[in-house]
């Protein structure tokens, strides 16, 4: 009888410590994936940039910018995390931003600047323009650039391209790109909307 109630002890002993060793072992776990994905949300972005970080609603809720003005913005399509945005400061220099989205202890949509590049003034015959880009024939939605209007057409304004950029989704940095195999597809008016006949408007 003593030598069943002994065994019967280490049995139940043994199963207390296999719980608690499961129960440690998955906060580990826990610990760990929070970890990685707090390490991979700051692995990407131009730390070297000033604006790196800055969080905003509207541009003008960064102090650096409080009499800048955004023309507009769009969602990269490859990758529905980040999004674009073309603004103009006090200068009249454009700028194309960079951004992820965030959102704020309300549930709020805000945006997170990772990269900016800053593209001068424009000519009246040039524009900053997103989302319309395609590589080799294949529409992409990392592609940024600046393109000139064709004044001598009454349909499609578009001229040639500039210079273009990608916005890379894997690293989160605008990086310069070749403008070979790059053509702009959308038909737009001089301020970034789709438009068919060419209209007489100043430039923004």
């Amino acid at each position: 009888m003593k030598r069943i109630f002994v065994v019967f002890v280490c049995v139940v002993l043994l199963f207390s410590c296999n719980k608690n060793n499961k129960s440690h072992d998955s906060k580990i776990d826990n610990s760990s994936v929070k970890e990685q994905i707090e390490n991979n949300n700051e692995m990407i972005g131009n730390k070297q940039n000033p604006l790196y970080g800055k969080i905003y609603r509207d541009i003008t809720d960064i102090p650096e910018c409080k009499q800048w003005w955004k023309r507009g913005g769009v969602i990269i399509r490859s990758n529905e995390s980040y999004g674009l945005s073309i603004v103009k400061d006090e200068n009249g220099n454009w700028y194309f931003l960079f951004n992820e989205f965030v959102r704020d202890n309300m549930g709020k949509v805000n945006y997170k600047i990772l990269d900016t590049i800053n593209v001068g003034k424009l000519k009246d015959h040039e524009i900053a323009q997103f989302d319309g880009f395609s590589l080799n024939g294949t529409y992409d939605s990392e592609i940024i650039g600046v393109i000139s209007i064709d004044e001598t057409s009454d349909d499609a304004i578009y001229g040639e391209i500039i210079n273009v950029w990608r916005a890379d989704c894997n690293t989160g940095i605008i990086i310069p790109i070749n403008t070979e195999g790059v053509d702009y597809t959308h038909v737009m008016d001089r301020k970034g909307r789709p438009f068919i006949k060419r209209k007489k408007t100043d430039d923004i």
